[in-house]
């Protein structure tokens, strides 16, 4: 019924079943959630999902014999592909999948899976428990109509929009940069305090000797050279 209606929503231009389901990994004994994602429909899929590694922009296709994961849960679990991974689902019972396949994501932790291969991991035929959907004029007041009108449905649990989850992911980042530039300029000041009094220091014990090595006929560009070359060297180091 609600797929019916869906389908009558002129808000929306196209949608499709995927069974979405939580699960976990444990990375260094610390507990990673990750969000395990199978379409009904592994074809139309592709006009959904861009599944793609890195610098790359061929899409990869759903394995029949594994599961392709985001990139940074292939860090942190420390696996590639051809390697198996132990997930827990929300059944709390553990199982292992092969990993076939790593592709590009910035936000979460996900896994993907066909459907015969979900069947044959869960040993349970996977249901739509999501949709995903294409708006037909995306936009922060068309969004803010379709998610109302959304909410009200009682199938509907939650409702969410890439584009809300990419603007809060940049705000993040933005306030995050405006953290590193503060500490790169009180690490540069801090530095620049540093290397300025320990040369201060240096030429202060040093006067004696160059003026010794003046008085010998040491050139000004060779006294300086004299002098700085030790400091040249910490601030390399």
């Amino acid at each position: 019924e609600l797929e019916e209606r869906m389908d009558q929503n002129e808000r929306i231009k196209d949608h499709m079943g995927i069974t979405m389901n939580s699960g976990s990994v444990y990375v260094d004994g610390e507990e990673e959630m990750l969000t395990i994602v199978s379409p009904v429909d592994i074809g139309k899929f592709k006009e959904f999902m861009s599944l793609h590694e890195r610098g790359h922009s061929t899409q990869l296709e759903l394995p029949s014999d594994g599961v392709l994961i985001s990139e940074k849960l292939s860090m942190n679990a420390n696996v590639s592909i051809g390697d198996t991974l132990e997930i827990t689902e929300g059944d709390g019972l553990k199982r292992e999948v092969k990993v076939s396949g790593i592709v590009e994501n910035y936000i979460g932790h996900y896994m993907y899976m066909s459907p015969a291969y979900y069947k044959q991991i869960f040993h349970i035929r996977p249901l739509t428990t999501a949709f995903i959907a294409k708006m037909v004029e995306p936009g922060s007041a068309a969004e803010d109509d379709l998610g109302k009108a959304m909410m009200e449905e009682e199938a509907i649990i939650s409702i969410s929009f890439y584009s809300g989850i990419a603007q809060n992911f940049a705000e993040t980042i933005s306030s995050l940069s405006i953290v590193v530039v503060v500490l790169v300029i009180a690490a540069g000041l801090l530095a620049f305090v540093v290397l300025y009094n320990l040369t201060n220091v240096n030429v202060s014990e040093r006067l004696r000797e160059i003026a010794t090595i003046k008085v010998l006929g040491f050139y000004d560009l060779e006294v300086a050279e004299y002098v700085y070359r030790e400091n040249i060297v910490l601030t390399m180091i």
